[in-house]
């Protein structure tokens, strides 16, 4: 018996010192730089704070003093970059911070198990192979008649929905996460998904979504390499292998059965690649995953961060509904949308103000380094950057960073796109990330948000619910929970009146 006691309180012990080794800052971390507390990740834990509320309470103050910070996250320390030039500079040297997603920081998630090695997270030499078999894809110039088919049924939807919720308003984010899904299924795999009108790939989705970003794993994703002890994670794992099979087996369905002219769209793409053997069948079924997870992610947080500021400032709203109406009528030209100067500033504003990325811990440095010629970097340390902290720095911003001015790019097209192209260029301004890892769906994605907020404003006027409880995620991705909208459906009249 004193033996397997023995035995016991020293796995006990080897336990605890490999949990202390884990979560303790590691000597390798740059001496100079200020570390933010472990027990900041708890408390934000244990107090359910957003992202935001995050940053402004502990990492704001000492990552603008000192451009960068340690912070804790996916089980790891962390450098976090905030100063434009050191942002920069890891932007602009994948060589030497080259990409390292959860696949490999943390493979034992259930985070992990769904995307793998794909576009958006691989290394050097395996996004250039993604990148040549799928760019056509991505970047071709699109049809604008789904957006605005889309984009109708989502409006018909919502109105719909308020009809039934008569005493409160609608719950916006389940509507718009359909209505993405249904725009990439159509745009880049090449099928009708009809999320809108319930598709069970879409419900499946909806109950990975919650399991594989669980704020616990994300922090401490060690938990996840048990499981097997837990019922709602090993659940979690079976939605996420029942996922994977459903999407892949009915995007191959679609890729053979639909006709050769569809060659450039991006599914035939990467069967074409798989086929030939550039691909391996994971890496099909990860770039299938992830084309579907970020394709409709970042625009559906957009957009509900988007009717959230409308919906608590009526000028703003009525402002961009006279512009629009006035230029285009009753049908969304995309090249009239793109010349219209207070639209194009308010989605520039909105991703200033509300990246859907805030922050990105996906890099990892390859050998010795030294960011700005002062921050030594180990290899193997793993560096990040905060898009939500560049884009609200006073320093940079002024007084107002913080404040939703769509004015400050400018009044016209031109001065707005060369204002965007200055801040981008200096490391101001990172929604789309930058260099060689800028988002290749860029155009999709501010095609889609001009069709949309179009049909939007034009059929519709809405006011944030008072009652609403509503705060900001936690995660990486930047999203308001809870925003319900209270929606008045507006006549032709009532429209040119406005």
């Amino acid at each position: 018996m004193q033996i397997v006691t023995a035995i016991a309180i020293g796995f006990l012990l080897a336990g605890a010192i490999k949990i202390w080794i884990r979560l303790r800052p590691p000597s390798s971390l740059p001496r100079d730089l200020p570390r933010i507390p472990l027990y900041t990740v708890i408390l934000a834990l244990w107090w359910d704070l957003s992202n935001f509320e995050i940053y402004n309470r502990w990492i704001r103050a000492p990552l603008e003093k000192h451009g960068a910070v340690c912070v804790f996250h996916t089980g790891r320390w962390n450098v976090l970059v905030g100063h434009p030039g050191l942002v920069n500079e890891l932007f602009r040297n994948e060589a030497v911070y080259s990409k390292a997603g959860n696949h490999v920081r943390a493979p034992s998630t259930a985070l992990g198990a769904l995307v793998g090695d794909n576009i958006v997270n691989s290394t050097q030499t395996n996004h250039r192979l993604y990148k040549s078999v799928m760019q056509p894809g991505l970047q071709r110039r699109f049809d604008a008649a789904p957006f605005i088919e889309k984009s109708r049924i989502l409006v018909d939807r919502l109105i719909a929905a308020q009809k039934v919720e008569s005493h409160r308003g609608v719950l916006v984010l389940p509507w718009l996460q359909k209505f993405t899904l249904d725009l990439v299924a159509v745009c880049f795999l090449g099928f009708e998904m009809k999320a809108l009108n319930g598709a069970p790939v879409e419900q499946l989705l909806t109950q990975v979504k919650p399991g594989v970003f669980h704020p616990i794993t994300m922090k401490f994703p060690a938990f996840d390499r048990l499981w097997w002890l837990v019922p709602s994670r090993r659940r979690i794992f079976q939605l996420v292998r029942e996922f994977d099979h459903v999407l892949y087996t009915t995007v191959r369905q679609h890729t053979r059965s639909n006709p050769p002219g569809l060659s450039n769209m991006l599914s035939h793409l990467l069967e074409d690649a798989l086929q030939s053997g550039q691909i391996t069948d994971k890496q099909f079924r990860s770039n299938i995953i992830v084309t579907l997870m970020a394709g409709h992610d970042n625009t559906e947080f957009l957009f509900a961060c988007g009717m959230m500021v409308l919906g608590r400032n009526p000028a703003i709203q009525d402002r961009l509904r006279t512009e629009v109406m006035a230029a285009t009528g009753a049908e969304p030209a995309p090249d009239a949308l793109s010349r219209l100067p207070y639209l194009t500033s308010f989605i520039y504003e909105l991703l200033r103000l509300y990246p859907p990325i805030s922050q990105m811990f996906n890099r990892m440095a390859s050998r010795h380094a030294s960011l700005g010629d002062r921050i030594p970097i180990q290899p193997q340390t793993s560096v990040a950057w905060t898009a939500y902290g560049l884009q609200t720095n006073p320093q940079i911003w002024g007084p107002t960073a913080a404040e939703f001015q769509p004015e400050r790019w400018g009044s016209t097209v031109p001065e707005i796109q060369a204002a965007v192209r200055r801040e981008t260029v200096r490391g101001h301004y990172i929604p789309f990330s930058a260099y060689s890892r800028k988002c290749p769906a860029q155009e999709f994605a501010l095609l889609q948000v001009r069709v949309t907020l179009f049909e939007l404003v034009r059929r519709i006027r809405w006011t944030v619910d008072p009652q609403a409880e509503i705060k900001m995620s936690s995660g990486t991705h930047t999203f308001p929970i809870g925003l319900r909208v209270i929606i008045d459906e507006l006549d032709a009249l009532d429209a040119v009146k406005v």
